[in-house]
């Protein structure tokens, strides 16, 4: 019997899942989040959908280190702008019936300006990096 095993320890063993499907998967999970989020007014849970896209696109192994800081720094610039956008909430805070003022008005539009950006950023990223959308070439027609 233990002929049978001997060097099974030995073998190298790979995953069966594909993680790139799971990692699509996730992100395309969280992009859909976003957008409930953001069509909702809730910027706060939009900001966290997005903070959690750049995990996993951020951590990419695509990344060059001369690559990944002007991506860092340029997530960092949104991150910025975004801060001095005012606190995320989720939602317009107004109390009894009276309209929300100029001011906040003011602050929820840039707020929202910034998230478009961030998100397109990352959108941008994930298809740089080959996360995002499958461009077809003419080397993979050859099978059809």
């Amino acid at each position: 019997m233990e002929e049978e095993y001997e060097g099974y320890l030995e073998e190298i063993k790979t995953s069966k899942i594909n993680s790139a499907m799971l990692l699509n998967i996730t992100l395309n999970e969280l992009l859909k989040d976003f957008f409930r989020h953001f069509r909702a007014g809730k910027f706060l849970s939009a900001n966290s959908d997005l903070d959690c896209r750049w995990i996993i696109i951020g951590g990419e192994k695509d990344l060059t280190k001369e690559n990944y800081k002007k991506y860092i720094l340029d997530y960092y610039k949104i991150e910025k702008d975004l801060s001095e956008a005012g606190t995320l909430q989720d939602g317009i805070s107004i109390k009894g019936f009276a309209p929300p003022t100029q001011e906040t008005l003011k602050k929820f539009a840039k707020q929202k300006k910034v998230l478009l950006e961030k998100a397109s950023f990352l959108q941008m990223l994930q298809n740089i990096l080959g996360l995002g959308k499958a461009y077809g070439d003419d080397a993979s027609d050859y099978m059809d």
